[in-house]
């Protein structure tokens, strides 16, 4: 008998199940990045999420299948299982669930539990962050600039937070089922010990389930029926703006705190539009990426957590004099991983230099061998700056 080898081909993709298509995309990810695929990757490479989650229990079960989980990430995964299943996978009406945690993760609230009222004000600052998240607030929480100067909004917000994510977080909106929070003497508590050797496994596997689901609602159809707030006449038409094209790393976290790992690859670039009126900026050096952390936030011109970074490639040997400005700075941990870090720089003299922080809690630190110079921090982007057009 003869068989045509395309005839094979397509009878064997017939026979084929839907996850092997799911792995298969899977693997062609990892060997691209040369590294597990983020959940929010996958799901940006049109991964069907449902169907990974089907096969394999969660997006998490997939890497541990396919031996791509550190050790630390094996462990936490096996200690920490629902828990991610819950984040993965819970019910958003709106945001809150999910910028509550961020909020959590900010604080390192899982570790050092904080009051429902500062759990409350972290998390207004994380959708301020999110403007797109702007629109899930009752209209009167939408033009708070700042929460520790208005105490009796602050309140209100409080008891409007208490009633929304931190009751659904803590059982409040279901019958029986296991819950993961718990209020105790006014603080918000993780219903479970995060092991110090797994504390940083822990956070980054939340993180990247946390920036799906956020990826995953922001990218979901508009409710309709909801009104929207007609836009102010002082308001220019950006439209009328020339914009300028340049590389936005989702990835790449620079520390406003201490030097924070940050797993980041050029291929992870996505590109973002600004407004002329943001200078002449080359595509070829300019570039976008998020800060984290508070170190930064002080002085006249505050760098806030999660604020939006133009930043401006520069080499070592091509930087010129980086005395008295505020520079991204890269070395490596013990694992050859990058770590990023934003600090302003004080020449002391020949080849010393003092990396200080615009806010006082964070001391100066000298800057070493180890360390490299890789980008100028040019200023804070306002999000409604920001196209992808």
């Amino acid at each position: 008998m003869n068989y045509d080898l395309k005839a094979i081909d397509f009878m064997a993709n017939l026979v084929k199940k839907p996850g092997e298509d799911q792995t298969d995309l899977y693997q062609s990810l990892k060997e691209s990045k040369i590294r597990r695929p983020t959940l929010a990757v996958f799901y940006q490479a049109d991964g069907k999420v449902q169907i990974i989650r089907a096969e394999y229990g969660q997006w998490l079960g997939l890497g541990e299948a396919e031996g791509d989980l550190t050790p630390g990430e094996n462990d936490c995964f096996r200690v920490f299982k629902n828990f991610f299943r819950e984040v993965e996978t819970t019910q958003l009406t709106r945001s809150f669930k999910m910028v509550l945690l961020e909020a959590l993760l900010k604080m390192d609230g899982f570790t050092k539990p904080p009051t429902t009222e500062s759990l409350a004000k972290q998390s207004y600052i994380v959708i301020q962050r999110r403007r797109a998240l702007l629109k899930d607030l009752p209209e009167e929480y939408q033009d708070i600039s700042d929460l520790n100067d208005k105490q009796a909004q602050a309140t209100q917000w409080h008891h409007y937070w208490k009633r929304n994510p931190i009751n659904a977080w803590i059982g409040g909106n279901r019958r029986g089922g296991e819950h993961f929070f718990n209020i105790r003497g006014g603080k918000f508590l993780f219903n479970s010990t995060v092991p110090n050797g797994l504390r940083d496994s822990f956070s980054l596997l939340l993180q990247e389930i946390v920036d799906y689901r956020f990826l995953q609602y922001e990218s979901r159809p508009q409710r309709q029926g909801k009104k929207e707030r007609p836009p102010s006449a002082e308001v220019t038409n950006l439209s009328s703006i020339r914009r300028i094209k340049i590389s936005y790393f989702s990835d790449l976290k620079i520390a406003c705190g201490f030097f924070t790992t940050s797993y980041h690859e050029d291929a992870d670039s996505e590109h973002k539009s600004l407004p002329e009126t943001y200078g002449n900026l080359n595509p070829a050096s300019c570039f976008i990426a998020r800060a984290t952390g508070d170190s930064m936030d002080g002085g006249k011109s505050p760098i806030k957590d999660v604020d939006y970074l133009l930043l401006e490639a520069i080499t070592s040997d091509k930087a010129g004099s980086i005395s008295n400005q505020i520079v991204a700075i890269e070395r490596q941990d013990i694992t050859g991983d990058n770590q990023y870090l934003l600090r302003y720089v004080k020449k002391l003299g020949p080849r010393s230099y003092q990396l200080i922080a615009q806010n006082p809690d964070y001391s100066p630190m000298m800057a070493s061998e180890e360390m490299r110079t890789f980008a100028r921090f040019k200023r804070v982007i306002d999000p409604a700056d920001i196209s992808s057009e």
